[in-house]
């Protein structure tokens, strides 16, 4: 989801709502593993990989506040369902996070980790998740308020057909 300013005024209200933190941002994401928890939040800092400066990392040299919390909504076999909500917003936060934490997001290519697909014993898992083709993650609700109006505004995307595809294939 993209939030796009038409005028200077409006701009500077869109940057004052996220560095404040009002904005809210909901994803939803399948990941690797299933967590004891059922939900959590993670407060570590990120920051440029100290050698691979392409790469987002909790080691860093330039540490920046980030937070995530989390909630799991389904598990699936060795994946889990999960209701992500960043309240920073730094570059791959979510992706960074939910690694750093032992459950990378499915697809994945930076942060996915492809020792977790090497542990899947289960052929037809394994080829579902294989054969997904980008990562299982998805930005579903945005709310922020209007810059002129001042209302409240929400906007929600429906999961993409792929991902529900892939939903539906790791519940059976």
């Amino acid at each position: 989801m993209i939030v796009a300013a038409k005028h200077d005024r409006a701009h500077e209200s869109l940057v004052r709502q996220f560095k404040a933190r009002t904005v809210k941002k909901r994803y939803m994401a399948v990941v690797y593993g299933c967590s004891s928890d059922m939900e959590g939040t993670i407060d570590t800092s990120l920051g440029r990989h100290p050698k691979k400066r392409m790469t987002m990392s909790i080691h860093t040299r330039r540490p920046r506040e980030a937070i995530t919390r989390w909630k799991v909504l389904e598990t699936l076999g060795g994946f889990t369902l999960l209701e992500v909500f960043p309240r920073t917003g730094r570059t791959h936060q979510i992706r960074v996070h939910l690694s750093s934490i032992g459950h990378p997001i499915l697809g994945d290519p930076i942060y996915g980790r492809k020792r977790h697909l090497k542990r899947i014993d289960e052929p037809l898992v394994k080829a579902v998740a294989e054969g997904f083709q980008r990562q299982a993650l998805h930005a579903s609700d945005l709310r922020l308020v209007h810059p002129e109006s001042g209302q409240s505004m929400s906007f929600r995307a429906p999961l993409p057909p792929d991902m529900e595809e892939l939903i539906r294939s790791l519940r059976m």
